[in-house]
């Protein structure tokens, strides 16, 4: 994922602004306190980072509300998660038997840029 996100090849990268994949953080069954909790750990995540983005995340101007979580999932409690969470976060969903459509998963990740 880190790989397409940055993809510098045809057009740029899909995002210009720092990402945490599950992977990286890991992450738990859906849930709006459990979202909120995958936001903190993400925050941790960058402030944790070397360099300038890491040094921009532990700023006092940079905060979980700076943080767009993209969810993808299969069910209806994966969707009312993402609905009742505090933070921006965004629905993106995986049809059983065929996996995540990759038109849904680019558009998703464009309406973050």
């Amino acid at each position: 994922m880190e790989d397409l996100l940055m993809n510098t090849e045809a057009e740029g990268p899909l995002l210009m602004r720092p990402f945490v994949v599950a992977q990286t953080i890991g992450a738990g069954k859906p849930s709006p306190a459990g979202l909120h909790a995958c936001v903190q750990r993400t925050l941790a995540s960058i402030r944790a980072m070397p360099g300038e983005r890491g040094a921009e995340a532990r700023g006092a101007n940079f905060s979980s509300d700076d943080i767009t979580h993209l969810h993808v999932g299969d069910s209806l409690a994966d969707e009312a998660a993402v609905e009742s969470c505090a933070h921006d976060c965004r629905y993106v969903k995986c049809h059983k038997g065929k996996g995540i459509v990759w038109e849904d998963l680019l558009a998703a990740i464009q309406s973050l840029a």
